[in-house]
């Protein structure tokens, strides 16, 4: 039991990086197309999920080690599982909640290229 409470207590944490990823990559994105292209923003957007799967499997180094270390076994695959779900719920969730946000697109989309119809 104690294995699948350290799982859920390090997914949550995982999945909190998930979004502190998500929300830098909303930030810098919009200000990468704005001072030099599209080909940075692509680029941006590519390290960021280059670093998400680097955090994921460094998140799963750590879960082994840690349950190495307090239970003195190695996680089973339901353990890891129990893992790799809560973290990707809690982004998911966390990513959601603030997307339904009242200004969520307002501060994150950086200066608006929407024009305005005239009359």
């Amino acid at each position: 039991m104690i294995d699948f409470l350290i799982a859920i207590i390090e997914g949550v944490i995982l999945g909190v990086t998930f979004y502190g990823c998500v929300r830098l990559r909303m930030r810098v994105a919009p200000m990468m197309l704005e001072k030099y292209g599209q080909k940075p923003r692509k680029i941006t957007w590519l390290l960021s999920i280059a670093l998400m799967v680097a955090l994921a499997n460094l998140g799963l180094l750590l879960l082994r080690t840690s349950l190495f270390g307090f239970v003195g076994h190695d996680p089973s695959i339901a353990t890891e599982a129990c893992f790799a779900i809560t973290a990707l719920v809690t982004g998911c969730l966390l990513v959601l909640r603030h997307t339904r946000g009242s200004d969520s697109c307002a501060t994150d989309a950086g200066p608006s290229t929407i024009k305005e119809p005239t009359e």
